[in-house]
C-alpha cells in the first residue's frame, strides 16, 4: 500500500504536467512536434550544458555555507544535497526538501538539526534576493522593452515583483531581526497551551536563533555575500539565456530579439513563477513561459522552445536526481 502510494505521488506531478501541456497545445501539437523533430543536436547540447552548469553553480553556495559549520564538507556532497532537493521537490511537492536535506547532513556528517536548518535556508535566501536583484537591473536597463512588448500583461510583472519583494523582506527579517522573531512567535506563545506544541515552538525558536547567528556572521563578511551574489547572478544568466539557445536549436531563424531582452523576459517570468505556490514551478512555468515568450517568438516556436527549456531545468535534472537518490538510499 505504501509503495503504491509513493509511486502515485511520484508520478502525479508528471500526470498534472501532461494535462497542462495537452490543454495548452492540443490544437498545435503536430506543428510543435514537427519543429522539435528538427532540433539541431549541437544547440540541444548547448541547452543541456547550460542547464548542467546551472545545477553545478547552484551547489556552490551550499558548499561554501555548509563548510563554515561542517569542516571537510566537500563539493561532491554539496551536489548530493542539491540533487536531493530536486528529487524531493518533485516527489514530495516541495514539502520534503529541507527535512530530507537536514536528514542527509545528520546521517552523513552528524550535523545538529538547528545548524542544518540555518545553512540550508541561507542559500535559498540568497537565491531569492538574487532573483530580485536581477529583475531590478533588467527593469532599469530594459524597462521600455518590457512595457512596450507586454502592455496588457505588465500588471502581472509588477504583481510578481511586489510579492517577491515581500518574500525577500520576510526572509531578511527572519535572518536578522530579533523584534520580528518576537512578533512572529507572540501569537503562538499566547494561543498554544498544549505541551507537545510548546516544545515544538521552542525548537523552532532555537532553529531560527541559529539561523540568525549564521546570517549575522555572513553580514560581517562582505566579501562572502558579494561572492555568493555574483555566483547566483551568473547562475541565473545561464538559466535565463536558455530560451534564445532553444530558438537556435529548433531553427526558428531570426526573431529580432536581443540577448538583454531575452534576459529581461526570463527574469520577470521567474518573478511571476516564483510567487505561484506549485512544486518546481510545474504547470505555472509552462503557462507563464507561453504567455510571455508567445509574444516574442509566436505560439508555435514558444511551445517548442518551452519544451527544450523545461528539459534543461526540470526534466533532465529530475532524471539525474533519481540516480543521486538511489545512490544515497544504498549508502
Amino acid at each position: 500500500m505504501k509503495k503504491g502510494r509513493k509511486i502515485l505521488l511520484g508520478t502525479l506531478p508528471f500526470l498534472i504536467l501532461a494535462l497542462v501541456l495537452f490543454l495548452m497545445f492540443r490544437n498545435s501539437f503536430g506543428t510543435i512536434w514537427g519543429q522539435l523533430r528538427r532540433t539541431q543536436p549541437g544547440w540541444l547540447g548547448v541547452i543541456l550544458i547550460l542547464g548542467a552548469v546551472y545545477q553545478v553553480l547552484d551547489a556552490v553556495p551550499f558548499c561554501i555555507l555548509i563548510r563554515r559549520s561542517i569542516p571537510g564538507f566537500t563539493f561532491w556532497e554539496a551536489l548530493q544535497v542539491t540533487f536531493l532537493g530536486i528529487f524531493l521537490n518533485v516527489t514530495t511537492f516541495g514539502t520534503g526538501i529541507k527535512p530530507g536535506q537536514m536528514l542527509y547532513l545528520y546521517k552523513k556528517k552528524g550535523a545538529d538539526v538547528g545548524e542544518s536548518f540555518a545553512v540550508l535556508i541561507l542559500p535559498y535566501m540568497f537565491h531569492k534576493v538574487s532573483i530580485m536583484m536581477y529583475a531590478s537591473i533588467m527593469l532599469w536597463l530594459e524597462g521600455d522593452f518590457i512595457r512596450g512588448r507586454y502592455p496588457d500583461n505588465y500588471h502581472y510583472l509588477y504583481t510578481g515583483y511586489g510579492l517577491s519583494f515581500v518574500i525577500v523582506v520576510v526572509l531578511i527579517l527572519v535572518c536578522a531581526s530579533d523584534k520580528f522573531h518576537k512578533l512572529l512567535f507572540r501569537p503562538l506563545d499566547a494561543w498554544i497551551k498544549k505541551e507537545s506544541w510548546k516544545k515544538k515552538i521552542k525548537d523552532w525558536k532555537e532553529e531560527i536563533s541559529k539561523l540568525q547567528k549564521e546570517a549575522h556572521s555572513i553580514v560581517r563578511s562582505p566579501s562572502l555575500w558579494v561572492i555568493l551574489s555574483i555566483i547566483n547572478l551568473v547562475k541565473l544568466s545561464l538559466w535565463y539565456v536558455i530560451p534564445l539557445a532553444a530558438v537556435k536549436a529548433v531553427g526558428a531563424g531570426t526573431i529580432g530579439v536581443k540577448v538583454p531582452e531575452i534576459l529581461a523576459t526570463s527574469s520577470f517570468m521567474q518573478l511571476i513563477v516564483g510567487v505561484i505556490p506549485v512544486t518546481g514551478g510545474m504547470g505555472a512555468t509552462e503557462v507563464v513561459y507561453q504567455l510571455l515568450y508567445g509574444v516574442l517568438f509566436g505560439e508555435i516556436t514558444a511551445g517548442s522552445t518551452m519544451i527544450l527549456y523545461r528539459m534543461a531545468n526540470y526534466y533532465v535534472p529530475f532524471l539525474v536526481s533519481i540516480g543521486f537518490a538511489l545512490r544515497l538510499k544504498t549508502d
